[in-house]
């Protein structure tokens, strides 16, 4: 997430992965693009970790979806 074309951003660090997993209720069709669908999806851990809460999470702090949703919560 902290790469700008070729380079990584300042705060950032080569190494790391997320894994990217579909939310399959934002399966939508794209009414301007016959025969194209959008889905949406969640940045999460490949192992789970201990949370802020003490709880074993897979979220990922730089997950926008994950963060409107602490923040609505």
């Amino acid at each position: 997430m902290g790469i700008a074309y070729l380079m990584v951003a300042s705060g950032f660090s080569g190494s790391g992965e997320y894994l990217y997993v579909p939310d399959l209720s934002t399966l939508r069709i794209c009414p301007y693009a016959p025969g194209e669908a959008v889905v949406m999806g969640w940045f999460q851990e490949k192992t789970p970790y201990v949370g802020a809460d003490n709880k074993l999470t897979l979220d990922v702090p730089l997950c926008p979806r994950a963060t409107l949703r602490r923040i609505t919560q």
